[in-house]
């Protein structure tokens, strides 16, 4: 197939009301189970990377497997740049062609957050790319027995409602009780517990002040299933997983070296890890009810 617009995907994700994951490939060998998963569940799908997993992995070079590795897919495939934050960042995606960006200013005040998106936006508009802004942070969360959420840092729904209308972007990312969490191994595994609680009521009241927007969740590994669904119902189309995704994979990876001391060829240990992140992917395309629709 060709290489999917990300507006298109979420065109059809919005008019048949189920969501679709962003799925972050940590590495190279990320990439074929995540698209794998979404072919065998016929499912349209986002993968993408942050500008510092791209820079450390193969350089610019990246952009360009990604893109190609989409092109290839038997289904609907977009890449997406994940918290990009220079202007240097959002334009080597679009030399390599890639169909959208996050550009992330959320931690500056209000005001300077919408004169930096809309210069950005202006320019991913003008090359065909959506473009994805930020309202809000989401806090670091240690300890998950007591989780502790400042309302100040959530999205104000009447601030979004100007944030797009100045910005012009595609895609918000909000901030409605996600969290971010690294889990600490136990037992020999690093478990991701979805405990994060979504306030629905000020989901609902952005909904409606942002009109036509694209609705995003990032660090939706710590959402529970049915409040993913839930959030999904309510009008969210674009769900964000990362930390999920990396600890599955690196405790596969761990297990099958540890199991197998002698074995000297990579591919042999890291297959259990691509077999393990397939799995997750294809739990999370069921959840977001994506599956059959590519």
């Amino acid at each position: 197939m060709v290489l999917a617009k990300t507006k298109d995907i979420l065109d059809e994700a919005r008019k048949g009301k189920y969501g679709i994951g962003m799925f972050i490939t940590f590495n190279l060998s990320f990439i074929a189970p995540i698209i794998q998963a979404a072919e065998e569940e016929s499912s349209p799908v986002i993968v993408g990377a942050t500008p510092g997993i791209a820079e450390s992995v193969a350089g610019e070079s990246y952009y360009g497997i990604l893109r190609v590795a989409a092109e290839k897919a038997k289904v609907p495939v977009s890449v997406h740049l994940d918290h990009g934050r220079t202007l240097e960042q959002i334009m080597t995606c679009v030399k390599n062609g890639w169909t959208s960006v996050m550009y992330d200013a959320a931690n500056k005040p209000l005001r300077e957050n919408i004169r930096l998106t809309k210069q950005v936006a202006k320019i991913c508009h003008a090359a065909g790319l959506e473009i994805e802004g930020e309202l809000g942070e989401m806090p670091v969360v240690k300890d998950q027995s007591h989780i502790e959420f400042p309302k100040e840092m959530m999205t104000k729904p009447e601030e979004a409602e100007v944030f797009v209308k100045e910005t012009g972007v595609d895609i918000l990312a909000v901030s409605v009780g996600q969290i971010h969490h690294f889990p600490v191994m136990e037992n020999g595994v690093h478990p991701i517990r979805r405990v994060a609680k979504l306030d629905f009521e000020r989901l609902n009241k952005i909904r409606e002040a942002v009109g036509d927007v694209f609705l995003c969740t990032h660090a939706g590994s710590h959402v529970p299933f049915e409040s993913l669904k839930k959030a999904v119902s309510l009008g969210v189309v674009k769900v964000n997983i990362g930390t999920a995704l990396s600890s599955i994979w690196t405790d596969a990876l761990r297990k099958a070296i540890m199991e197998n001391p002698d074995e000297v060829f990579a591919q042999k240990v890291v297959d259990p890890a691509e077999k393990a992140l397939k799995e997750e992917v294809t739990s999370y395309i069921r959840v977001l009810g994506s599956s059959g629709k590519a």
